[in-house]
């Protein structure tokens, strides 16, 4: 096979359709002027061959190997080889037959390109595997040898030229082809593994939970069909037997009827004698009635009354017995560890008072002979300097000052007792005056001391009524704070139980009159509680569609809502009686554990992770008994290959034995359970605020009568203060008021000078002592003043000495 002729028509630089022919069927060279388009023809061959890299035919798209790119009228490109196939042993396969075919190839503007074969339309891959089966790849690296690529083909590696010889052998197309194979095959067999699950995990069950309903179904019809047909056997022996018996009864028949009318007439009598007695009985009735109605309300009231105390007792009852119990538990366990503390801290305080005791020691015996030393210095320097060792000041200069002080406390004591004499004599005279003008004031006087009286009486009274207004301002602030946490604990109540309603919502109707809805234990995610809300979102993943399941106590209750409950969505139930629950060993739960912590992980069986009512137990088994939650990625995928138990991960990733791995997205995830715990928490808030609110508002109302009272007298006693000081000024500003007050003034002036004297006395009679006392020691220092500096300093010596010697045991020890 070889080419024979080339058709290009608005190819590159040919706008117009061009012919080219007369190929040599084994060498062929294109020569002429630079310009000429001697490499488009090159170009346009490699395009009907199905080049993919376009830069080997010096273009960036296929808009680009079109005439001017459009732009001259010519809106596609269109190549055509005409091949020579009259060698048979060279023909592509499919082809042997054929003398000659054509392989065309044209491209639009916009980038379209199709191919066809002898005007055929045809695929892409068709015409490559036609140009593979003679060996022609133009996608080959080395198809096309350009002007210097001889001496890189010549420098090959190995593997490149045995890649070289591949191509031109044609053995690279099927390695190419088993290479594709091998990767559909792989898809293929991911996709019919994944329809096997789905086959097996889904459509299995549900066929032979099917098959069995099929065969349960038929022999139920079957059985119904047998017990029609009986029925109408029943039916017609029961028929057939009545009618023999009604044959033989027919002369009873006449004497039953005689005996009806009789008792017709008998019954008609009755009548009329019950309705004398109704009437009767309704007379009575209403009499009665009207008598005891009152008593009857008020027992039913005060019935009702003592019945909702008493229930409400009873379950205040039950909360503190178990708060007491739960408390006396942690109470026992800190006595425990109180115990064990303190005997622990005795030793220890003992260890340490020994050591502070001699610490101490040595710590005194340092400071006192400190103070020795520092007291016979000071001595010593005072006797050089003639200074009483008790005084800073030179003895003379204390002398001195003593006799000063003396003669001061004397003359001030004159002064003051010639101010008493001036004062009391001033005093009388004022006196005298004040007597002339007190009538005048008589009045004032009198209504001050009724409104001193007053206030003392108003204040006695506030002292015994027994009010805190900083108490009754608190209990206030405490109420109204409770009542706003009452109020946003309700709401935020409402808005997340409003938020779930569209999931939880479960509504039906009684299936037969009377129903017990106790048999409805209610949806799987509101039976349970979860114990930490950092484990919602995985079980929540754990759980499923489960999740939303309805758990009834039989499966005849089940049933029954099913067909007559009135459901208004679809709804999967699961029957306490009938329910399996799969649970994971304890020998897996313990190798989950220990891999876990060898991890530095935690693992829990997902059931250990809620709380629920033991009555419930099998159908929580049913959907969280089965899966492990663990808190790493890594940790969750070694559990699962070691146990072969579903593992999720905190943030919801699953693992699953048959090797499937989900995950991704975690918005959504565990907000179902996460609110429930949350509308969990705060019913109990509220009940706790609604407790301490009840307390408070006991205690407030209380004290409110107290309040209104103190404030009563506090009004009062704030108008009698502000009368009397009216009455007080009004009295201050007339001329008895004015006399008055300089009289008191110059009492208490002489009272002043009084106690003054007083002290000048004890003052000048204390220096006169201190005086003589002075006196004499400067009379005895003058004799002994050798005789006691030389026993000083011997002291003084030994003092040093001691003082540093104890220095240095202090700084030892």
């Amino acid at each position: 096979m070889f080419i024979k002729e080339v058709i290009i028509d608005g190819f590159k630089s040919y706008a117009h359709r061009t012919v080219i022919d007369g190929f040599d069927p084994h060498f062929n060279a294109i020569t002429g002027l630079n310009g000429s388009g001697k490499s488009n023809i090159l170009d346009s061959i490699c395009f009907v061959l199905g080049i993919t890299n376009l830069a080997h035919v010096r273009a960036g798209n296929l808009h680009e190997l079109v005439y001017k790119q459009g732009q001259a009228g010519v809106n596609k490109a269109v190549v055509s080889i005409v091949f020579d196939n009259t060698d048979p042993k060279a023909s592509p396969v499919g082809y042997e037959q054929c003398t000659e075919f054509t392989v065309t190839r044209q491209v639009l503007i916009g980038g379209k390109s199709k191919y066809l074969i002898n005007g055929r339309n045809a695929q892409a891959g068709q015409v490559a595997d036609l140009f593979h089966s003679v060996q022609l790849n133009v996608n080959n690296p080395h198809f096309l040898i350009m002007q210097g690529r001889i001496t890189k083909v010549l420098n090959m590696k190995p593997d490149e030229i045995l890649g070289m010889v591949e191509e031109a052998s044609g053995t690279r197309m099927y390695e190419t082809k088993r290479i594709a194979a091998l990767k559909t095959i792989s898809k293929k067999q991911s996709k019919l593994d994944e329809l096997n699950s789905v086959l097996n995990d889904e459509i299995s069950p549900t066929l032979n939970r099917l098959r069995g309903e099929k065969t349960a179904y038929l022999q139920w019809s079957k059985n119904q069909t047998e017990i029609d047909r009986n029925e109408r056997f029943v039916a017609a022996y029961e028929y057939t037997e009545a009618k023999k018996y009604l044959s033989l009864n027919d002369g009873e028949v006449e004497t039953m009827k005689d005996q009806i009318k009789n008792n017709d007439n008998d019954v008609e009598i009755i009548k009329k004698e019950l309705l004398l007695k109704d009437d009767e009985i309704s007379e009575i009735s209403s009499k009665l009635n009207h008598e005891c109605a009152s008593e009857h309300k008020s027992a039913r009231s005060e019935e009702e009354a003592l019945s909702k105390a008493v229930v409400k007792v009873t379950s205040s009852w039950q909360h503190k017995k178990n708060e007491s119990k739960a408390a006396r538990k942690e109470t026992e366990k800190l006595k425990s560890l109180i115990l064990d503390i303190n005997n622990s801290f005795k030793a220890k305080e003992v260890e340490i008072k020994e050591e502070l005791c001699l610490i101490e020691q040595k710590k005194q015996e340092s400071e006192k002979k400190d103070l020795e030393l520092q007291h016979l210095q000071e001595e010593y320097q005072n006797m050089c300097a003639g200074i009483s060792s008790a005084e800073d000041e030179a003895l003379p200069d204390q002398i001195s000052k003593a006799h000063s002080d003396a003669n001061v406390a004397a003359s001030k004591a004159k002064q003051a007792k010639m101010k008493i004499n001036h004062l009391t004599k001033t005093l009388k005279s004022t006196e005298k005056e004040l007597r002339k003008q007190e009538s005048a004031v008589e009045t004032l006087t009198s209504k001050k001391k009724k409104l001193s009286e007053k206030v003392q009486d108003i204040n006695s009274r506030l002292a015994h009524i027994s009010f805190s207004a900083d108490d009754y301002s608190l209990l206030e602030n405490q109420k109204w704070e409770l009542e706003n946490s009452l109020r946003s604990t309700q709401q935020r109540i409402e808005t997340l139980t409003a938020q779930l309603q569209g999931r939880l919502n479960f509504a039906y109707s009684d299936p037969v009159r009377g129903f017990d809805r106790l048999k409805v234990k209610g949806l799987i995610a509101k039976l349970v509680t979860v114990r930490d809300v950092k484990h919602s979102t995985a079980l929540e993943v754990a759980a499923g569609g489960k999740l939303y399941q309805v758990v009834v106590d039989e499966a005849i209750t089940g049933k029954a809502l099913l067909e007559r409950g009135k459901l208004k969505r679809r709804v999967t139930i699961i029957p306490l009686d009938k329910i399996r629950a799969h649970n994971i060993t304890n020998a897996a739960i313990e190798s989950a554990k220990s891999k876990a912590r060898k991890l530095g992980a935690t693992a829990y069986p997902a059931i250990e992770l809620v709380g629920y009512n033991e009555d419930v137990r099998s159908a929580v088994e049913y959907v969280f008994g089965s899966s492990f939650i663990v808190d790493g990625a890594d940790a969750a995928n070694q559990i699962c290959n070691l146990t072969k138990t579903k593992t999720v991960t905190l943030e919801g990733d699953v693992y699953d034995p048959s090797g499937t791995i989900s995950g991704g997205s975690s918005n959504n995830l565990g907000t179902v359970l996460s609110k429930l715990s949350e509308i969990a928490n705060s019913r109990t808030e509220l009940e706790n605020i609604q407790s301490r609110l009840k307390i408070v508002t006991d205690k407030w109302s209380s004290l409110k009568s107290t309040s209104k009272k103190h404030g009563e007298y506090s009004d009062q006693l704030e108008m009698v203060i502000a009368e009397l000081a009216s009455v007080e000024k009004h009295l201050s500003q007339t001329s008895y008021g004015m006399m008055l007050e300089t009289f008191n003034k110059m009492k208490e002036e002489v009272d002043e000078a009084k106690l003054e004297i007083k002290i000048m006395e004890e003052e000048r009679d204390m220096k006169g002592n201190l005086y003589k006392e002075l006196k004499e020691k400067e009379e005895e220092l003058t004799q002994n003043r050798e005789k006691r500096l030389k026993s000083y300093d011997l002291r003084l010596k030994n003092a040093k000495k001691s003082a540093s010697n104890a220095l240095v045991q202090y700084q030892e020890g």
